[in-house]
């Protein structure tokens, strides 16, 4: 792999990812299989690069200094931002390739000459468009290197081997209990905390099983988040899933899959039909088409449902956190135009599926054409930042809570 080479394919990679978005600002119609009316302003994301701030002071000058005074927000904001991104690229990814250093340094030293002078893209761009991006840095370095791009195969069949145990232990009880729905959808919601970013898995996971046998025994456990939090919409979920209905269900992280697969089997035996959404490619531990293809396997239940088309599975096109709706695949806009409404699992769904814009003191929600249901940790900086933007500072969902939320545009 020689400088030049890797530089040029490189400067490719950002050329595809400025071109799609010249196509998003410029051509909204595109988007009308997904908005009831025009959307000229949409952005897939709660904020633009050069407009996020801890605070709303910081967010104006941020996105003040990137418009006026290009040279500050280039050499303090940027350099922040790219930064972090070094960082998290480094350890995320080429810190596991099983390669020779002096490559590993030459990707991060071209990386981040591109992030350097060529700033002023990014400007305009969204943390879901620069996720992209870096993710097909990313699958150009394993390419041309001929390495393995996943690098958490192993921990997904892991985390998948273990949730499926305890899906074993716990099936029948949940499919028995008075409020299945809700009971089946908590246990998906809380399965959310089993990401890559977080070390202690082990930990969680003997404090999951320990929450699902209380969840299961003590009715109390499930009344406490609906009293308390008032962003665990329980009710309005189980209303809205009182008839039949043809969902389309995104899905986030291995292990937490076979948690949501027994809630999707609770909808399934209600006369629901199920439409599966899945990444077509590796990114951390999400779960991809051809991993949840072969994950299905292992649940007889849902074999029957598969074989007579109330179960599908299909792929987003996407191998990145949440989604771009400018990319995905032609099968996904015919299902989603087919459904009645969306369920959407994890941080990523959440902050690339916004659901609105701010506009001088008023908040203004797209025009969805689907209703949407959330259900995710608060976790990440990143998307608590989100949800401030969204509901206000002090109304915001607490740090680290669980987020069932509906919009019904």
């Amino acid at each position: 792999m020689e400088q030049k080479e890797l530089r040029e394919a490189l400067k490719k990679t950002l050329k595809r990812t400025i071109d799609r978005l010249n196509y998003r600002r410029k051509d909204p119609e595109s988007l009308s299989w997904c908005f009831s009316s025009l959307e000229k302003n949409f952005i897939p994301d709660y904020f633009l690069l050069s407009d996020f701030g801890r605070s709303k002071l910081e967010q104006f000058m941020n996105s003040f200094t990137s418009k006026s005074i290009t040279g500050i927000w280039s050499r303090f904001v940027w350099t922040r931002f790219t930064d972090e991104i070094h960082k998290n690229v480094q350890t995320q990814y080429i810190h596991h390739y099983e390669t020779e250093d002096d490559y590993k340094a030459l990707f991060m030293s071209e990386f981040s000459f591109l992030l350097h002078n060529y700033w002023k893209s990014f400007t305009v761009m969204t943390f879901t468009e620069l996720f992209s991006f870096t993710g097909e840095c990313l699958q150009l370095f394993a390419d041309m290197l001929g390495l393995e791009y996943d690098l958490y195969s192993e921990l997904k069949v892991e985390q998948n081997n273990r949730c499926f145990e305890l899906y074993q232990n716990i099936r029948d009880e949940v499919v028995a209990h008075p409020r299945a729905t809700a009971v089946a959808a908590y246990l998906a919601l809380r399965a959310n905390w089993m990401d890559v970013f977080d070390n202690d898995h082990d930990v969680f996971f003997l404090g999951f099983l320990d929450e699902a046998n209380r969840l299961l025994d003590d009715p109390e456990v499930l009344k406490t988040q609906e009293q308390l939090n008032p962003y665990f919409q329980m009710n309005i979920l189980e209303g809205s899933l009182s008839s039949p209905k043809k969902i389309l269900y995104e899905l986030d992280n291995s292990g937490e899959c076979v948690l949501d697969l027994l809630f999707v089997e609770i909808l399934l035996m209600s006369r629901h039909t199920v439409t599966l959404v899945a990444k077509s490619g590796p990114f951390l531990n999400d779960v991809t088409v051809d991993e949840l293809i072969e994950l299905l396997k292992r649940f007889e239940k849902l074999q029957d449902f598969l074989r007579s088309g109330k179960l599908v599975v299909l792929e987003s096109g996407l191998s990145f956190a949440g989604k771009l709706l400018y990319s995905v695949t032609e099968e996904y806009k015919v299902a989603y135009e087919a459904c009645d409404l969306k369920i959407l699992k994890g941080q990523g769904h959440f902050q690339t599926s916004p659901m609105g814009v701010w506009k001088r003191g008023r908040f203004v929600p797209y025009s969805y054409k689907k209703p949407m249901f959330f259900l995710s940790g608060i976790r990440a900086d990143l998307v608590q930042r989100c949800a401030k933007r969204l509901f206000g500072k002090a109304a915001a969902p607490q740090a680290d809570s669980m987020f069932l939320y509906s919009f019904m545009p």
